[in-house]
């Protein structure tokens, strides 16, 4: 399989993640803007390339269907330089050329699924198996491991608000037509408490050992494992 250690290239200590949730939306443009070309920025899913140009530099996504629903995109975003990772942790694409191609310029590490693998896992060249990554049941999840392993020394989160806001899911529209169409899976209201946050405690535990500092910019996120700070305090601080 092609999987690869992921390198330790991230030297500026401060690495944020971008999610999904409904709150990205209250990040305004002058505040992305002062985040482009100064820091590490992680986009999980469709924040690759919703974010203004220039800004989220690494994407990651986790299932294939996802890959399918969005080719052009995620096509887009790589020819403008973009970095992307593939965590499906699926063995080679065989049957589909033009996937096999895209993913053949992509990071590609296998990722542990049950849950006694929550939390982070290091990459560490002694094991048989140093490529591996934590699902944690969501992409956001596996950002943060991910995020460690390219050298983050300090995490902040935005748009990990693990719950709906209103009706909505996301920040964005683009999952829409693909709920409707079932090409996607909608989660229901539930989903996040019953699924999506379980590995948060064991991922909060394992950063902690590790001495790396993790804020939710979220205000009023269900994700209570790590503390809020209003994300105009970090885009401050000096690189």
């Amino acid at each position: 399989m092609p999987w690869m250690r992921l390198p330790k290239i991230w030297t500026k200590g401060t690495a944020f993640i971008v999610g999904g949730g409904p709150s990205v939306a209250k990040v305004t443009n002058e505040e992305w803007l002062q985040m482009a070309g100064r820091w590490n920025v992680l986009g999980c899913n469709v924040a690759m390339w919703k974010i203004p140009h220039g800004v989220v530099r690494y994407g990651l996504f986790g299932d294939k269907p996802f890959l399918k629903a969005f080719q052009t995109q995620v096509q887009e975003f790589m020819s403008r330089g973009g970095r992307v990772i593939d965590v499906t942790g699926r063995p080679d694409e065989t049957k589909i050329p033009w996937i096999q191609e895209l993913q053949s310029s992509m990071w590609r590490v296998k990722r542990l699924n049950r849950a006694d693998n929550w939390g982070i896992l290091l990459d560490d060249p002694k094991t048989s198996d140093p490529t591996a990554v934590c699902w944690n049941r969501s992409v956001g999840g596996c950002a943060i491991n991910v995020a460690v392993n390219l050298g983050a020394k300090q995490i902040v989160l935005i748009g990990f608000d693990m719950q709906m806001l209103g009706k909505n899911h996301n920040f964005h529209s683009e999952y829409k037509e693909h709920y409707s169409s079932g090409s996607l899976p909608e989660p229901g209201p539930t989903h996040y408490k019953k699924h999506f946050l379980q590995p948060f405690p064991k991922i909060a535990e394992r950063l902690k050992e590790l001495n790396i500092p993790c804020w939710n910019t979220c205000e009023d996120s269900a994700l209570k494992e790590f503390p809020y700070r209003p994300l105009a305090e970090f885009i401050r601080w000096p690189v």
